[in-house]
């Protein structure tokens, strides 16, 4: 028997494994097997937790369709959380790899706080040419590549409609999230994502609020710390912003090499569902 946790982050979903003894060695086809809702246990991702010897533990992500992700802030925050309450670590803090680099975290009151990768590979008003016309978005990778658009009011966006043309669009190779935000005021956000690997729209997603975040700070928009309202909660991203050049020289569009994102850390809450056991699985 193959024991599960179920856990959710503000709205996303996960499967969480202690694999460290490697009683799941088909990931992406478990991940196809267990994710479908309604027809099985149903998750935005199954998360499981191996063993390394460079620091606490390896986080793995795989995406419904069975494609392994880079990172997941929101997975991140529930893998922090299973570790602790599990004694897979002896402090709320702790270090862990993924395939994005190596992620810190600190277990807090009702969830986790982690540190992110600083961002990179700004492109911001970047051009992108959608049936005929063309579209401007804000693309940068968080661990993951998310591609950021500012819409005035979001409820009223068609993601599936919309989304899909961008996450294949061939100008991002790797594919892309997408993330509608709506600035309310100057330190906080709402914000709405199509997922890639999950294919269709999640209740939160934490690379997301991260890269809605910084951007939109980028564009003068908003300052740290910024909240990010999603339809799962409250996410809150810390970080500061370091110019690389004169203000005069960095105005106007901002490229890749006029600034710096550091210091960048995603909180939120994380918790256990229910916990329960797979008959026979390898």
């Amino acid at each position: 028997m193959t024991k599960f946790t179920k856990m959710v982050a503000t709205g996303n979903d996960f499967i969480v494994i202690d694999n460290r003894k490697n009683v799941v060695n088909l990931r992406a086809e478990f991940a196809r097997k267990y994710c479908p809702r309604h027809f099985s246990i149903g998750a935005d991702g199954v998360i499981f937790i191996e063993s390394t010897h460079d620091v606490d533990f390896r986080m793995r992500i795989f995406n419904p369709d069975g494609s392994e992700a880079e990172m997941c802030g929101n997975g991140a925050r529930c893998t922090a959380v299973f570790a602790y309450l599990k004694h897979i670590v002896k402090t709320p803090e702790m270090q862990f790899q993924t395939l994005a680099g190596t992620i810190s975290a600190r277990v807090i009151k009702n969830g986790a706080r982690i540190d992110m990768r600083e961002p990179v590979n700004f492109e911001l008003h970047k051009k992108i040419a959608m049936k005929g016309k063309y579209l401007t978005v804000h693309h940068i990778d968080t661990g993951v590549p998310h591609t950021v658009l500012i819409h005035k009011d979001i409820g009223k966006i068609d993601i599936m409609r919309i989304a899909p043309s961008i996450r294949y669009h061939r100008i991002f190779p790797r594919g892309t999230n997408v993330d509608f935000i709506q600035v309310t005021n100057r330190h906080k956000i709402k914000m709405r994502t199509y997922e890639r690997g999950v294919e269709g729209e999640t209740f939160a997603c934490g690379t997301g609020a991260v890269a809605a975040a910084t951007v939109s700070s980028l564009l003068g928009l908003t300052k740290p710390p910024v909240g990010v309202t999603t339809k799962g909660g409250m996410l809150k991203v810390y970080f500061s912003v370091a110019p690389r050049c004169d203000i005069g020289a960095c105005s106007g569009r901002a490229r890749s090499d006029s600034f710096e994102i550091k210091d960048v850390f995603l909180e939120g809450e994380a918790r256990v569902v229910y916990e329960g056991e797979i008959i026979n699985e390898r």
